[in-house]
Order: structure tokens, then C-alpha cells, then sequence
């Protein structure tokens, strides 16, 4: 017997039972119970159903596996992605780099790596309550430490200015990462010049 022909009966046998089961529930066939259960026939609304379940399940996953509540994790992942965002445009306004893709690229090693070590410390405070401490630690280490980040490179895109930027430039730029390269030169040169 032929390989195409064992296919084509199997198909015909499937497709017999299937037809039998929808008729069994009071439909003419398969095609109609499968559009009228999946409304395969209305693409739209097939499809808007499958995107809001599918985020729902996602919502379930990301609060079962990596952090609760979502919208936590959501700021978390958000404040990271500013700083990383405005890291960029700094680096090409003020510091005149190119666009480098190597740099860019840092982002996916960046979020898994702060993605694994809430996720770490979120199911070690699952398991042990000693450790209930650590998912709100590492959780605000992070995000403060993103959010500083922000605000230096907004106030080295001179975004905000005043006593509270200069106080954060004193105080959390001390290795001249945030200081614009015209100044870091300028400042170069003052010393060179100086006798001292």
C-alpha cells in the first residue's frame, strides 16, 4: 500500500470522527463547531480574544515565576530602559560618541541579569521566610540606582539644573562619567597649566 494513500485514509477517518463528534452536540459538522466555539469566522474578535488571553497568561507567569505584583516588575524594567535610554542620547549629544551597537546591545545581558536576580530573590523568599527581606532589597537597590542614573544624565543634558543638580553632582558623579567631555578637557588643560 501507498504511502500518500495511508495518509489520505487517516485524514478521511479523522476528519469522519471529528464530523460525528459535532454532530453529536447538534452541529452539521466540524467546520461549523470549531467557528462557533474559536469564532474562527469573525478574525477580529478571534483575534482580540487571543491577545488579552495571552497577556493575561503572561501576567499569571511573570507574578508566578519572576516578581508580584506585574506592575512592580513593570516599573522596575521601565526605569532601567530610561536610564539606559537617556545614557544614549547623552553619550551622542554631549560626549559627540556615534551611535555604537555594541553598547546598545548591553541591554538584553542588562535586563536579564536584574530580571534573574529579582527573580532569585523572589522564590528564595517563597521558600524560605527568612529570606522575605531580599525580593524588596534587591528590588530597590536596582530601582534607585536607575533612577539616580536618570537624573544625572538629565542634568548632563542640562534637563534640570538648580541647587538639587549641582548638590547630585557633588555627591554622585565622582568619577567624571556624567561631566560633559568639553568641561572634562577644559579641567585637563587647568592642571597642565597649573605650576603646582
Amino acid at each position: 500500500m501507498n504511502i500518500e494513500k495511508i495518509v489520505t485514509k487517516s485524514i478521511q477517518f479523522m476528519s469522519e470522527g471529528l464530523n460525528l463528534a459535532a454532530k453529536s452536540f447538534g452541529f452539521q459538522e466540524w467546520d461549523s463547531m470549531n467557528s462557533y466555539i474559536f469564532m474562527i469566522a469573525n478574525k477580529s474578535i478571534t483575534s482580540l480574544i487571543l491577545i488579552f488571553s495571552f497577556s493575561i497568561g503572561i501576567t499569571g507567569w511573570v507574578e508566578n515565576w519572576i516578581f508580584a505584583p506585574l506592575y512592580t516588575y513593570m516599573v522596575f524594567i521601565s526605569l532601567m530602559l530610561a536610564e539606559i535610554l537617556l545614557g544614549t542620547i547623552k553619550a551622542m549629544q554631549i560626549d559627540k560618541e556615534k551611535f555604537n551597537w555594541d553598547k546598545f546591545g548591553r541591554i538584553a545581558p542588562k535586563l536579564l541579569a536584574h530580571t534573574f536576580a529579582l527573580s532569585a530573590a523572589f522564590h528564595m523568599a517563597k521558600a524560605e521566610p527568612m529570606f522575605s527581606w531580599m525580593p524588596s532589597s534587591i528590588f530597590i537597590f536596582f530601582s534607585i540606582q536607575n533612577f539616580m542614573k536618570c537624573l544625572l544624565h538629565l542634568i548632563a543634558l542640562k534637563s534640570l539644573d538648580g541647587s538639587v543638580a549641582d548638590f547630585m553632582m557633588s555627591k554622585f558623579s565622582q568619577n567624571n562619567d556624567f561631566i560633559p567631555t568639553d568641561t572634562k578637557n577644559e579641567d585637563k588643560h587647568k592642571g597642565d597649566s597649573d605650576p603646582s
